[in-house]
C-alpha cells in the first residue's frame, strides 16, 4: 500500500517499524493461546512455566529452583497419528499441568498441524504419569509444554 506522506521516510525505518510491529504479536498470541485451563484444586497451584527438556539419566534438572518433572517410563506412549498427519508431518506443541501427584490435567493443543494430529498427541499426554516437580524439597504443581515430532 502506497500512501504519499511516507514517501520521504527512508526504507529501514519504514522496515524497522513494520517488524517492531510483528514483534509484538507473537507474544500477545502466545500468552492467550498457551495458558492452560485451571486443573482440580487437589492438584496444587502451579508455581512456574517449564518446557520439556532432554532428558539425561541420573540427572536431576532444575529452572529457577524448581526441578523439572520427569516421565515414568511405564507410562510414556507416544502419540498414534493418522495417516494423513504422518504424510503431511510437522510437530505439535501442548501444554498441560503436572500435579504435586505426577498425574496429567488441563492438557491444552498449542499449535497442530492438523486437528487429529493435536487430539492424538494431546490423547498421549494425558496417559503419561509423573515423578512430581519440587521446590524446596516439596512435591508442586506446574506448567509444562512439550513437542511432538509428527513422523511415522
Amino acid at each position: 500500500m502506497y500512501i504519499p506522506a511516507m514517501r520521504n521516510t527512508p526504507r529501514w525505518i519504514l522496515a524497522a517499524s513494520f517488524l517492531w510491529s510483528l514483534a509484538a504479536v507473537p507474544a500477545v498470541a502466545a500468552e492467550r493461546v498457551i495458558q492452560p485451563q485451571m486443573p482440580d484444586e487437589s492438584c496444587g497451584e502451579p508455581v512456574a512455566r517449564l518446557v520439556s527438556l532432554k532428558e539425561v539419566p541420573g540427572r536431576e534438572q532444575v529452572i529457577n529452583g524448581v526441578t523439572v518433572p520427569t516421565v515414568l517410563p511405564e507410562t510414556k506412549s507416544s502419540p498414534t497419528f493418522p495417516e494423513a498427519a504422518l504424510k503431511a508431518g510437522g510437530r505439535v506443541s501442548v501444554s498441560a499441568i503436572v500435579c504435586k501427584d505426577g498425574s496429567v490435567q488441563a492438557v491444552q493443543v498449542v499449535h497442530s498441524p492438523s486437528k487429529e494430529a493435536g487430539t492424538a498427541a494431546a490423547d498421549a499426554l494425558r496417559k503419561w504419569k509423573f515423578n512430581p516437580a519440587k521446590k524446596d524439597g516439596q512435591p508442586v504443581a506446574v506448567a509444562y509444554s512439550l513437542t511432538f515430532d509428527v513422523k511415522p
